[in-house]
Order: C-alpha cells, then structure tokens, then sequence
C-alpha cells in the first residue's frame, strides 16, 4: 500500500545527495582556483576531494549521507572565514 511513498523519499533523498555532491563539487572547484590559498587550506581542499570523490561513487544511505554533511559544513565555514562569503548565500551561489 505504501510502496509508491516509499520509493517517492527514496528518489527525493537520493535527489538531495546528488544535489549535496554537485554543491560541493562547484564550491571545491571555486576554492582551489585560488592561487594564494596557504597550505593548510589546500590540505583540508584536497582531503575533501577525495572524500568528495568517495561519495560519488557510493550509494546514498545515511553513513554517506551523515560525510556529506560534515564536508558540506567544513565547506560553508571555509567559504565563510577563508573567502569572505556569506552562509546565507552558499546554497545559491553553489548550486547548478
């Protein structure tokens, strides 16, 4: 009875994922442009990639959901102290 509202949140969350993923891609892509990042920063961008990576290729289920979260909030306070940007903003500055 319920399996069409089962599999309507299924393609919503996994909608949502893909959003996060593509979100973070363009802020990373964005950050690493910079050439006068220090090198702690270009630390934490690449580590970031790499876990980005990771979640491209893993299915969404809430341990991948609960990483993307964590680098989607390492990146909204990056973008803030780092690059002067505001949080409010992040979502639509990022999003394709």
């Amino acid at each position: 009875m319920f399996k069409w509202l089962k599999k309507k949140v299924k393609e919503k969350t996994d909608q949502e994922y893909k959003s996060g993923i593509r979100r973070t891609r363009n802020f990373l892509k964005f950050a690493m442009a910079f050439k006068d990042n220090h090198d702690q920063l270009k630390q934490d961008l690449l580590s970031m990639d790499t876990t980005l990576a990771i979640l491209e290729m893993s299915p969404n289920d809430s341990k991948n959901m609960d990483r993307l979260l964590n680098v989607d909030m390492i990146c909204r306070k990056i973008f803030a102290t780092e690059y002067g940007g505001d949080d409010s903003k992040y979502n639509k500055k990022f999003d394709t």
